[in-house]
């Protein structure tokens, strides 16, 4: 028998365990998978120190896994999408300046 293994890291582990469990029902084992992962940024903008309101900002991290079913009966797709909120508090006293970070999202399949 054929086994594939999925794991995730990051902010949405359970959300791709899930999606692995959809995938893995309705495959034969013949099946090819192929899966992708789009993120939209989360950019908070220009930040004003020491604002006395705190700014929003969200992205996306969209996984999409392709499967084509070897015994020539199409290509199925299952897209999820898990959304990524951030928040800069109020009253922050930064620097002016540019700032970023990165947070690592693994698929494994």
């Amino acid at each position: 028998m054929l086994s594939r293994r999925f794991a995730a890291t990051g902010l949405f582990p359970s959300a791709v365990f899930a999606l692995a469990a959809i995938i893995m029902a309705i495959l034969p084992v013949s099946a090819q998978t192929t899966c992708t992962m789009t993120v939209t940024s989360v950019s908070f903008g220009t930040y004003i120190p020491g604002s006395p309101a705190p700014v929003d900002s969200n992205g996306n991290v969209e996984v999409r896994c392709d499967v084509l079913n070897g015994g020539g009966k199409g290509t199925i797709s299952v897209v999820q999408n898990h959304p990524i909120y951030g928040r800069c508090d109020a009253f922050q006293d930064i620097p002016p300046g540019s700032y970023s970070d990165l947070v690592t999202v693994t698929l494994e399949f």
